[in-house]
């Protein structure tokens, strides 16, 4: 728990520990969710309990972060067609929790996978990526924290894009 002294887990509570990660990290729909719907209040009332389960045990900002990892498989919003789907937007400013908005952000730049370039390619898969966000950002003005994270997110790409394109700059030298 965050501000305990370290102890040794017993194999039982590794064991427990383990499963409820992985139980976390399979979730690729979220609760409430019905194909391309999602039921706000369910989704909302899974999240608020979660956080009160990791409050008794001093867990709140691993379980946000898992909350918001959960959260990024969010399908396109059936309104605008931007993502995340509007019920996730409403859970984003309604817990106004920056762990899990970290948790989004990361599992949304862990969803690209693997990826390829060509040799001297550089950053446009990453300024593709973040105009994507920057467009789905502009799509959610009314929600400050979401379009902020969706902000984030882009300007993450597009760090990303200049250190690509450093590299090709530096791989056409060397070669």
């Amino acid at each position: 728990a965050k501000g305990a002294e370290p102890v040794e887990a017993s194999a039982l509570q590794k064991s427990r520990a383990t499963t409820a990660y992985q139980l976390m990290k399979s979730l690729k729909s979220l609760p409430g969710q019905s194909d391309q719907e999602i039921n706000q209040n369910v989704l909302l009332a899974w999240c608020l309990e979660l956080r009160r389960l990791a409050a008794e045990q001093n867990r709140q900002d691993i379980t946000d972060q898992l909350i918001g990892q959960v959260l990024a498989h969010a399908p396109l919003s059936p309104t605008d067609g931007a993502w995340p789907h509007d019920a996730v937007r409403h859970v984003i400013e309604t817990l106004a929790s920056s762990q899990v908005e970290l948790g989004i952000c990361i599992e949304r730049v862990n969803m690209r996978g693997v990826f390829c370039k060509a040799f001297g390619e550089g950053g446009d898969q990453e300024r593709s990526l973040a105009q994507q966000a920057q467009e789905w950002a502009q799509a959610s003005l009314d929600s400050a924290r979401t379009y902020a994270m969706l902000e984030l997110i882009a300007r993450k790409w597009l760090e990303d894009a200049e250190r690509a394109d450093t590299e090709a700059k530096q791989d056409a030298l060397r070669h």
